[in-house]
């Protein structure tokens, strides 16, 4: 399986064992909340805020989860998941999962700028981010930096 292979699919009835399944390695389990708090909260939290879970095939194979919200308060949609599974990691998965988030986001909002937050430390994350032109704002949320990308087309992060 390469890069090229992946492909971007909402979570459902079919495919949550998938998602609940893939884990970070066990010295990133600090930068993200569990699969499984992820899939809980996007079918109980509030469906006003937009949840949106997505895993990440290569092949048949799920490698990554992510999930947004369409607006979180603040008229920005925000990446608040993202991990690939820790076998997975080291194959070019991230970039190609985070270009093909954001073309999701950018085809569902159109013109608006798109935001995460990153745990301090989480500098492979931060550097990943900013290649897609993810820029810190300076604002902190819940302890965690807040990043964010202009609106605009997907760069390719190289």
């Amino acid at each position: 399986m390469t890069p090229d292979d992946l492909r971007l699919v909402p979570v459902d009835r079919e495919t949550w064992r998938d998602a609940y399944a893939l884990r970070p390695g066990p010295e990133q389990e600090r930068f993200v909340a569990p699969n499984a708090y992820s899939l809980l909260e996007a079918v109980y939290a509030d469906p006003a805020v937009g949840y949106a879970p997505f895993l990440a095939y290569a092949g048949g194979t799920a490698v990554g989860f992510t999930m947004h919200v369409a607006d979180r308060g603040d008229g920005h949609p925000w990446i608040l998941r993202f991990m690939i599974g820790a076998e997975h990691q080291g194959r070019g998965y991230g970039a190609r999962m985070l270009r093909a988030h954001l073309a999701v986001l950018d085809a569902a909002f159109p013109g608006r700028p798109v935001r995460l937050s990153v745990v301090p430390g989480n500098d492979v994350a931060a550097r990943l981010y900013r290649r897609f032109g993810f820029v810190d704002t300076g604002q902190v949320d819940a302890g965690e930096l807040v990043f964010e990308r202009p609106a605009g087309p997907v760069g390719n992060g190289a």
